[in-house]
This record gives structure tokens, sequence and C-alpha cells, in this order.
């Protein structure tokens, strides 16, 4: 059976307060550049969390050798470090989630359930069979949302307006002869989290951290 590992942090306000610049030192020197890339605290604090993740599920696989190399980026712009494994990281709000399969091409998306940006965006997304259950009040839009974004990213494209031509009302869809199985992963109840995979009946292995702030401390002294 292929195995997946499924990890996830939520991140506190006491944490969000802080520098994440104190703590670079705790992620493999070649992540660090991929959290100094945005100039927003809480933007380098979610980039922080995913590297940090992807390191402990990168430890957890026996991969550790991959820590030394930089994460690469296809021309759509979708992560890598090489075809040993492939990985996947998200965030939503406060909560942040990394998939890793060592044998399998995945997706992954997270998203908080009261967030309304989603319904202006997905338009332009959702194809019109898509769009019409929406409208009938039977499909739950953020999920949706969810399973539309982890399937570009587990097929490579990103968002673009390719992505109408797939149906993601179903448990799976095909796409250059190869099946994407979507999975619902209970992450947290205020989120959806939806794991896009060609694996099928993968064993999932979670692991939930809680990022304690003095700890950190403690760890600088």
């Amino acid at each position: 059976m292929k195995k997946h590992l499924v990890l996830s942090a939520r991140l506190s306000e006491e944490l969000l307060r802080e520098s994440p610049h104190l703590y670079l030192h705790f992620l493999p020197r070649q992540f660090r550049k991929d959290v100094l890339k945005y100039n927003r605290k809480r933007k380098q604090w979610l980039s922080f969390v995913g590297k940090l993740l992807l390191a402990q599920g990168l430890a957890i696989v026996e991969k550790k050798k991959l820590m030394e190399q930089p994460i690469q980026y296809t021309p759509k712009r979708r992560p890598f470090l090489d075809n040993t494994l492939d990985f996947n990281i998200s965030h939503s709000n406060k909560r942040v989630i990394c998939v890793i399969a060592p044998e399998n091409r995945i997706g992954v998306d997270i998203q908080e359930k009261g967030d309304y940006r989603i319904e202006e965006t997905s338009r332009f997304y959702f194809n019109d069979e898509t769009r019409e259950e929406i409208k009938t009040g039977t499909l739950n839009l953020v999920n949706l949302w969810c399973r539309t974004e982890a399937f570009s990213k587990a097929i490579g494209t990103g968002l673009d307006e390719n992505i109408k031509k797939y149906s993601v009302l179903e448990a799976s869809v095909i796409h250059e002869d190869t099946r994407w199985n979507f999975l619902k992963i209970p992450v947290d109840p205020a989120f959806e989290c939806i794991l896009v995979t060609d694996a099928i009946h993968p064993k999932i292995d979670f692991y939930e951290y809680r990022l304690q702030l003095e700890a950190l401390r403690q760890a600088n002294l």
C-alpha cells in the first residue's frame, strides 16, 4: 500500500508577533531563501512553517539528503526537489499543511470554510456544469474550490483557463491517461482540505505539530 505523509500546524498570534528571521536557523540552509523572498511577516511565517513541516517529513521518510538542495520550480511554478518523491504545501489563514508522497504525484489545498473571497475567484475556473450545481445549493463551494486547486497542483498546470475542461464533481478525474483521486483530509473542523493523488487508497499518516514559541526561544539560547 502506498503511503502519504500529511503534516499540519497552526500559527498562533504569539508566534505572528515575533520575527521569523530569529528562527531561520531551524530550517535547512537551502530552504531559507524561500522564506526571505516574502516581504510581509505573515507570509514569511507561513512559508517558514511550510518548509519546517517539509523538513520534518523528509526526516520521517529518511530523505534528509534532499534538505541539502534548493527547492526548484517548474515553468508553472510548481515546487519540487527531485524525482524520488513529491511534496505539496498549502495554507489558509493560520493553518499550514504539507503532504509528502515517496512514490506518487500529489496536490493539496486547504481553505478556511468562511473565506467568501473564493466565490468571486472561483467563477473564472469552474465549468458550466459545476456552476450549475453550485446554484442549486447542493454542493459546497469551498470544497469544490479545494478540489479544483489541488487537482491543478497535482497535474502541474496551476490554475488556468484549461482547468475548466475537467469536472471535479466525482471521486476521481482522468488527465493524460492517469486517474487522479480526490481524498478529503480531516485536518481541522474550520477548514476544508482536499488531497489529490494518483495512488489508489493510499495509507495516510497524519502528524499534527504544535508550534510553541517558548520552545523555539529556549532552543535559541
